[in-house]
C-alpha cells in the first residue's frame, strides 16, 4: 500500500520523512511554495512511521513521551515542571528545541490547538510529535 512513509509500497526506515524534509529545506532556500507541501509530506511520513510502531529515541522524542505520560496520568503540573527544568538546561537552548518546548508547554497548560504543530521553528518530526500528543490526549478524552 502506498502512503507517505511507503511511497513505493516499501516501508522507509530509520527516519521516514527525511527525504521530504531535505526537499522542504531546499525549496525553502529557493523561496519555492512547494516547501510547505514537502514539509507536510515529511511530517505525514513520520506520523505514519510512529503509528506503525516506530519510536523516536531522540532526546526530544523522549521528552514528548514523558510529557504524554504525565498528561495521560492527569498530572499537568508534573509535565510543566519537567518542561521548565528541560528549558533551563544548556543543551536545550537551541532554535530547534525552544519552539518544541513552548508547544509542549502550551499543551500541558490545556491547549489542544493542532496549529501548535505549525509553530515556526519546529522540525517535521517535532511537529509530528506535537500532533501525536494531541491525538493521544483526544483519544483519552473520548
Amino acid at each position: 500500500m502506498q502512503t507517505p512513509s511507503r511511497p513505493f509500497g516499501v516501508k522507509l526506515s530509520p527516519r521516514p520523512g527525511t527525504t521530504w524534509s531535505i526537499l522542504a529545506n531546499i525549496e525553502s532556500a529557493a523561496a519555492n511554495p512547494a516547501a510547505a507541501a514537502a514539509r507536510t509530506r515529511a511530517r505525514a511520513a513520520f506520523i505514519d512511521y510512529r503509528r506503525d510502531g516506530g519510536e523516536n529515541h531522540s532526546p526530544a522524542g523522549r521528552l514528548a513521551l514523558a510529557v504524554t505520560e504525565g498528561l495521560s496520568a492527569s498530572d499537568p503540573a508534573a509535565a510543566r515542571s519537567l518542561l521548565r527544568q528541560v528549558a533551563a538546561a544548556p543543551n536545550w537552548q537551541t532554535d530547534e528545541a525552544r519552539p518544541f518546548i513552548q508547544s509542549l508547554d502550551a499543551i500541558a497548560a490545556g491547549s489542544r490547538d493542532p496549529a501548535l504543530a505549525d509553530t515556526p521553528g519546529l522540525t517535521y518530526d517535532l511537529a509530528a510529535e506535537v500532533l501525536l500528543l494531541l491525538g493521544t490526549l483526544a483519544a483519552a478524552d473520548t
